[in-house]
């Protein structure tokens, strides 16, 4: 059977409709780039689930690897199933260059067709609320992922020092409170100009991405 080739806005196609079907009710930003030499899809979205649970999603529709032990790239092709998920069907790998990627085959599945994707790459990005303004929903924002990784609900501001067995999550606690003040602060000087409120802008997402890359 001759392999299809899908471009990389067809890809895109078919990992909006796998993130839809994985995690109904979330919102995903899908977007392709095609450049001199590849092609890529970039995911982003705003909270719910973790990167490496979209990755596994997103992830199947990658038609290459890179082994950065020997600098080389290797390519796959795929088996795409009846339901619009997909398996490799085949990748040389990179062991046989002295790398560490193994090579891949697979028979084919019961139904499946045998693709090339267009996107080299699919990169997933988690983030948090654009409003930096609104320095309430960035602690909760934060608050409530730290809650999670805890086993703990998240009941607001209010939570007790008790609910929780991690100093960690003590620390990183004080500091968003401490960021969230600092939001509010900065945020309604309404006296500087615009250049400075920008640089502020940019300070105070570097310090939440330093805060919460940790916990994505």
């Amino acid at each position: 059977m001759e392999t299809k080739y899908l471009s990389c806005a067809e890809t895109a196609k078919l990992v909006r409709a796998a993130l839809k079907k994985n995690f109904p009710g979330v919102k995903f930003s899908v977007r392709s780039s095609v450049y001199s030499g590849g092609a890529s899809i970039d995911v982003s979205w705003v909270l719910g689930p973790t990167t490496k649970e979209v990755n596994a999603v997103a992830g199947q529709y990658e038609s290459a690897d890179f082994d950065g032990s020997i600098d080389m790239e290797t390519r796959y092709d795929h088996w795409l199933l009846p339901d619009g998920s997909a398996i490799v069907k085949h990748g040389p790998g990179t062991e046989g260059s002295m790398g560490y990627i193994p090579a891949v085959a697979n028979p084919m599945p019961s139904g499946a067709i045998p693709v090339s994707f267009g996107a080299h790459y699919v990169q997933c990005q988690r983030r948090y609320a654009d409003q930096w303004e609104d320095e309430t929903t960035l602690i909760n924002q934060v608050a409530a992922d730290m809650c999670k990784l805890q086993g703990v609900a998240w009941n607001g501001p209010n939570l007790k020092k008790k609910q929780c067995n991690h100093y960690r999550y003590h620390k990183c606690y004080v500091s968003i409170i401490v960021l969230g003040c600092s939001l509010k602060e900065e945020g309604n000087n309404k006296n500087e100009n615009k250049d400075k409120q920008t640089t502020k802008k940019k300070r105070i997402n570097m310090s939440v991405h330093r805060l919460t890359s940790s916990f994505k």
